[in-house]
């Protein structure tokens, strides 16, 4: 044997293992950063849909406070699904409410 280089079989079985597991790791690792990757971007879009929608939103009252009017939001049926119905809400005149 060369001085310093010690037994090569034995050196061959721990290279072996440190190759496996190596891989392995890298088995796990790519598409869990792929999917970090995925999902990092969805919630950062997911994010920026909401803040735009609260912007519209905050624009609207303003913009509704501003002019002393109701929102423009229509009637909000035609945001309904085929089966529901809307809810309107009953003007209670006070005479009614305490009977």
């Amino acid at each position: 044997s060369v001085v310093g280089v010690g037994k090569p079989a034995e050196m061959a079985g721990g290279i072996s293992e440190a190759l496996i597991t190596t891989a392995a790791g890298l088995i796990v690792a790519i598409p869990t950063v792929l999917a970090h990757h995925y999902l990092s971007n969805l919630a950062d879009k997911i994010i920026s849909d909401i803040d735009r929608a609260c912007t519209e939103v905050v624009e609207a009252l303003e913009e509704s406070a501003n002019s002393h009017n109701t929102l423009p939001l229509g009637s909000g049926s035609e945001n309904l699904r085929e089966g529901e119905e809307e809810n309107v809400p009953i003007s209670v005149s006070e005479e009614e409410s305490y009977s």
